[in-house]
């Protein structure tokens, strides 16, 4: 019997050597093929999330300079009613119309007030739109500075941490 192997051997020698190689290139280039899309695979899912990393502190840094913008509204709502406060010319006003209706006999004093009236109702108007406006540009400035803050330390601790690991985009 193993006689008979052998001479199967010699005879086809050539043709099982070549199947042989076939074969065993075919193996090989399948295995290198694999460990090529395994790499291609990992290579793919780090940098997915290093994407993924990248867009939450991005969302997060966002959050963070919203929610201290919030923080500091209150204080800057107090500046702005400490600096334009409108509750004494609304008072000033309530006075005058008190004093008209009160003394409505002598002509030339209803005239004074009149003037005196127009002139605060103006400056109230000057003060009101200036405080709307003013807490508009104030708050909208903090919120463009905190925000460009926030980015700028996010983007420091971001390339700190990507000094430490390569993991990174």
């Amino acid at each position: 019997m193993l006689q008979r192997i052998v001479d199967y051997y010699k005879r086809h020698k050539r043709p099982i050597l070549v199947t042989g190689g076939i074969i065993s290139v075919a193996y090989l280039t399948s295995h290198y093929a694999k460990q090529k899309f395994l790499q291609f695979q990992d290579r793919n899912a780090k940098a997915r999330a290093a994407k993924e990393n990248l867009r939450r502190r991005f969302d997060q840094n966002q959050l963070d300079a919203m929610y201290s913008v919030l923080a500091l509204v209150e204080v800057i709502r107090d500046q702005i009613e400490t600096r334009f406060n409108h509750e004494e010319l609304v008072g000033r006003i309530a006075n005058l119309k008190t004093r008209n209706l009160t003394d409505p006999e002598n002509p030339e004093e209803v005239k004074q007030p009149v003037v005196t009236k127009l002139q605060l109702w103006e400056d109230l108007k000057i003060m009101t739109f200036t405080r709307a406006l003013g807490s508009i540009y104030v708050v909208e400035l903090l919120g463009i500075l905190g925000h460009i803050q926030m980015n700028l330390v996010g983007r420091l601790i971001y390339i700190e941490i990507c000094g430490r690991r390569t993991a990174c985009i």
